[in-house]
């Protein structure tokens, strides 16, 4: 599944939570493809985009996209070191 998020959507962390049941429901059946669209008005959408995409080429991925959307109230307001 292509899924176009932005990190910053409530709206794309809603989707998240649905696509888990599912994953749950059906494992091993569903593959996600993040493609990153982060919206204008969405000021951390972007930085979020790219702090994915670095946990990705780290063997991170579910790790930092998780926490990334738990997060998601409080990007910019505090330090992505701190976002753990």
């Amino acid at each position: 599944i292509a899924v176009f998020t932005d990190f910053e959507c409530p709206y794309c962390r809603q989707l998240d939570s649905t696509l888990r049941e599912l994953e749950a429901r059906y494992p091993l059946v569903l593959l996600r493809q993040i493609v990153h669209v982060p919206l204008r008005g969405h000021r951390f959408a972007r930085i979020a985009a790219v702090a994915f995409e670095c946990g990705k080429a780290q063997g991170l991925a579910r790790e930092v996209h998780d926490q990334l959307y738990r997060s998601q109230d409080t990007l910019g307001a505090v330090r992505w070191s701190d976002l753990h």
